[in-house]
Order: C-alpha cells, then structure tokens, then sequence
C-alpha cells in the first residue's frame, strides 16, 4: 500500500471547489476593522502555500475578454475564461472572511484584486 503524499496540494489539478473548501478550513478569523494584520497574516500565507497570492496581488494581470483574429473576428479569450472562473473562486474565498460590516464595504467591487485593495486602503489604515 502506498503512502499517502505529504506535498501540498496542487492548484492546478484540485477543483476550485475542492480547494476553496481546503483553504477556507484554514481561516479562523474573519476580518473585522481591528484585526486585518492578523487576517492578512493568514489569508496570505494560505495563498502563498497554495501558489495563488500572484492572482489577487496583481502579479497575474487581467487577460483581454476578447481575442480578434486577423479577419476580425472577435472571440472570447479562453484564458480570459479560466482567469474569471479563479476569480470568482478567491472572491468566495475572500467572502467567507469578511465580517458583515466588512462585507458591506467591498458590495461594488467586481474582481477579488479590487477586494483586496480596498481592504488594504480602507482598513489597514485604522488598525
């Protein structure tokens, strides 16, 4: 019988399901407005480890929603398609550590980077 494997798991062949409910177990605070360095703490070393703070730090830019062909034919860019689809995964992610207060301060935001910076503009300066 074979050993089950130590190595963390792989972003890239896990669900985004699967691996959304592996990091959120990972979470014991949610962010309110006087712990974000301890929630930043966290939440940061969880996408470290699981190789995805590139995607909500910026690192990874948003690709263009469209391609168009030399003949000018628009459509959509599949890497577009798997960037969104990860997306809304770490918007998830980032929901379900927010406290409400919290919650209600990100309602406009449509990207998890745009989360992300207004919780680094708007709370990290109080605490």
């Amino acid at each position: 019988m074979e050993a089950p494997s130590t190595n963390p798991p792989n972003s890239l062949t896990q669900s985004p399901l699967l691996l959304l409910n592996n990091m959120s177990n990972l979470m014991s605070t949610k962010l309110d407005s006087t712990n974000y360095m301890v929630w930043k703490l966290q939440i940061s070393a969880i996408l470290d480890a699981y190789s995805m703070i590139d995607h909500i730090d910026g690192s990874i830019p948003q690709p263009r929603e469209f391609l168009i062909s030399e003949a000018s034919v628009q459509t959509v860019n599949p890497a577009f398609l798997t960037w969104k689809k990860r997306d809304k995964a770490f918007l998830t992610l980032l929901y379900s550590t927010l406290s409400s207060p919290v919650i209600a301060m990100v309602v406009r935001k449509s990207t998890s980077q745009e989360v992300w910076n207004t919780l680094e503009e708007r709370i990290y300066i109080y605490c």
